[in-house]
């Protein structure tokens, strides 16, 4: 049994670092905010760097570019669920964000 709890963590721990370089390059390759050099283009790139790194490549390539959730699962090697919840998280995280950066300039 302690043999194969060590391999379950080692399995796991793997497969966290593969996300973590998935994410980064997903990060890194894509442009995080298209915006127009207005005020409310930097506030949206200020809050997307923010997110923690899943949730701001999720949201970039679900919002952004257009993917479906069963792609990014494919990309990242995650299940749909995760793609779906990440999102979310970003999408209310964003929303808090951009909501703080509005009432801190009135």
């Amino acid at each position: 049994m302690a043999v194969r709890l060590a391999l379950d963590e080692r399995r796991s721990r793997a497969r966290g670092e593969r996300l973590i370089g998935r994410v980064a390059e997903v990060t890194r390759d894509h442009a995080v905010a298209p915006h127009d050099g207005s005020e409310a283009g930097h506030d949206l790139d200020r809050a997307l760097r923010t997110l923690p790194k899943g949730a701001r490549a999720i949201f970039v390539l679900h919002d952004v570019e257009g993917h479906r959730h069963e792609e990014i699962a494919t990309m990242l090697g995650i299940e749909v669920g995760t793609s779906k919840s990440q999102l979310h998280r970003a999408r209310r995280l964003l929303r808090v964000a951009l909501t703080c950066t509005e009432g801190a300039e009135t």
